[in-house]
């Protein structure tokens, strides 16, 4: 590849350059990456940091998802030398909050851009819309296979159908398209998927198919006690969630949750005609007493308003709910419940996160 190949590669480009610039010429080396010559002549002064200084300088510059990933290494003291964990720790993301709209907007531009797409999925989704090539997926109930939970316990499930038309599970589509690349030796079944992960991974040596079973400790640093006994896991540092000011001009308090026939943003479940025929169908729950205040009855139509976004949807009364608090469903009207939210790191001081924030409500 020459360097005017390679400055068409964008991203890539940057990331050489980086490296380069913070003195990473070895990395770069044994990647093979072209354009030494010219990328390395962009090297600034670096003999008074350290190794780990460079490297933090570097994640920062690359930006957020780089500055993400040095944060989850911070968290990695079992692993990681003392020294590069206090650097890391060091790591800011400053980005700017950005709406849902303009991310969402970002996301489709870059997807349409692209000279190929593939998209693997159950459903017909927005990203299968403009897809080059489609290859249809099984859901849960359709195919076999097992997860490990938090605790350690592999649990194994089986298909109760089968799956639809032409779509195949997950192994089998990535084993056919691997033979159809050149590889001479594909699974044929998941027993051969299994049998190479035990003989890959010992944590794994009972996985079989059982309906459950137990990860094999084979580290003193494992997360799991054996066969599920007590003990502790690290998760992320506990953050401040101290009481923000009030906010006159948004006097309403939306917490933003599920109803227990959706899970999460709807993608899978909205995709049913039973469950989004529900009577509920995504109304915004309000106290009887704000209803009052608000001059709504059940069934009016109210516009909910943020800082960042705005919804539209009919209301229902609420026994239980507290005075200028209101209930938003996520996964309905392709999850616009997240309009409302600033875009920004939950982990951060001071941070509103992607459960509550403020609004006003106002009449259609």
């Amino acid at each position: 590849m020459d360097i005017l190949a390679l400055s068409k590669l964008g991203r890539f480009r940057d990331i050489v350059t980086v490296l380069f610039k913070y003195g990473f010429d070895d990395v770069a080396e044994r990647l093979h990456l072209p354009g030494k010559i010219l990328i390395s002549k962009t090297r600034i002064a670096i003999q008074e940091m350290t190794t780990w200084e460079r490297l933090r300088h570097a994640l920062e510059e690359l930006g957020p998802t780089f500055v993400k990933f040095g944060q989850i290494l911070s968290l990695r003291g079992d692993l990681l030398p003392a020294s590069l964990i206090k650097e890391l720790e060091k790591l800011q993301d400053s980005v700017a909050p950005v709406s849902y709209e303009e991310i969402m907007g970002v996301l489709k531009k870059a997807l349409k851009n692209l000279e190929f797409l593939v998209v693997q999925d159950i459903l017909n989704c927005e990203t299968a819309k403009i897809a080059d090539v489609i290859l249809p997926g099984s859901s849960i109930s359709e195919k076999e296979g097992s997860v490990t939970n938090l605790e350690g316990r592999i649990q194994s499930f089986h298909p109760v159908v089968s799956p639809p038309g032409k779509a195949k599970p997950d192994w089998e589509i990535l084993d056919l398209l691997a033979a159809k690349l050149g590889n001479s030796s594909p699974y044929g079944s998941l027993e051969e998927i299994r049998r190479e992960i035990r003989k890959l991974v010992p944590m794994y040596a009972a996985l079989n198919g059982d309906d459950q079973d137990w990860i094999t400790i084979t580290s003193a640093k494992a997360l799991f006690k054996s066969n599920g006994k007590d003990g502790l896991i690290s998760f992320y540092p506990v953050v401040s969630t101290e009481e923000a000011s009030a906010d006159d001009d948004y006097p309403f308090t939306a917490i933003i949750g599920t109803l227990r026939y959706h899970l999460g943003s709807g993608t899978r479940t909205r995709a049913s005609e039973r469950i989004q025929g529900y009577d509920l169908a995504g109304k915004i729950e309000i106290s009887p007493e704000d209803g009052v205040h608000l001059g709504v009855n059940d069934d009016d139509t109210v516009t909910v308003r943020s800082r960042f976004g705005s919804i539209t949807r009919e209301v229902r009364f609420k026994e239980g709910l507290g005075s200028r608090q209101i209930f938003v469903p996520t996964g309905y009207h392709d999850n616009d419940a997240m309009t409302l939210f600033q875009l920004c790191d939950m982990t951060t001081p001071g941070s509103s996160g992607w459960k509550t924030c403020q609004v006003q409500i106002e009449k259609v």
